[in-house]
């Protein structure tokens, strides 16, 4: 039996509005009303698959399993965000900057000058795909912040000046392999 088309025409359109929960048990209803045979003509009729149509019949026998009113999942369905699928990448974050953050003693407020492109950079140096989203999840979540400049007259160039941070970076590395304690300072003070 094929339905009438313009009455088939507007109970598809009605059906292209519905939210995925709806739309299982509106196919499901419809199967169970054509009796043997409905769920393969729904199926064909709706473009909906013929599993989605018998979970939705089990909903309607057992209406206590459906979401609560409102809700189109249950409650705790979907992907879990990647930080609580994979701890390690914490760990592998805080390793990344450990010798790139600063900080402003006064104010509590830490920072990285690596861009976030960088830090995705050094992720793949490690082996893992990260994107900038989730990169931007880390920063926020260890507490870093964006720097705030406020010097308004640039200093003179020093040719040397990566020089030293290099060697600076090189000698934390050093005493930390040799378990020597390491103190940084920021010795301006911003009036």
């Amino acid at each position: 039996m094929k339905p009438q088309e313009p009455e088939f025409a507007l109970s598809q359109l009605f059906f292209e509005q519905l939210s995925e929960k709806d739309k299982r048990l509106f196919a499901a209803q419809e199967a169970r009303r054509r009796g043997w045979g409905g769920i393969g003509t729904v199926s064909k009729e709706y473009g909906i698959a013929r599993s989605t149509i018998s979970l939705g019949i089990v909903a309607l026998q057992s209406p206590e399993t459906l979401p609560p009113a409102g809700r189109i999942r249950k409650p705790g369905g979907g992907r879990k965000p990647r930080l609580t699928k994979e701890p390690a990448l914490h760990t592998v974050f805080l390793e990344i900057l450990d010798s790139d953050i600063a900080g402003s003693p006064q104010s509590g407020l830490q920072w990285t000058h690596l861009s976030k492109p960088a830090i995705q950079q050094r992720f793949q140096e490690r082996g893992y795909t990260v994107g900038i989203r989730t990169i931007t999840a880390l920063l926020k979540h260890h507490g870093f912040g964006k720097r705030k400049h406020h010097k308004t007259v640039t200093m003179a160039e020093n040719a040397e000046r990566d020089a030293q941070f290099q060697r600076i970076t090189a000698l934390r590395a050093e005493y930390s392999q040799k378990g020597a304690p390491i103190v940084s300072m920021d010795t301006k003070k911003r009036s």
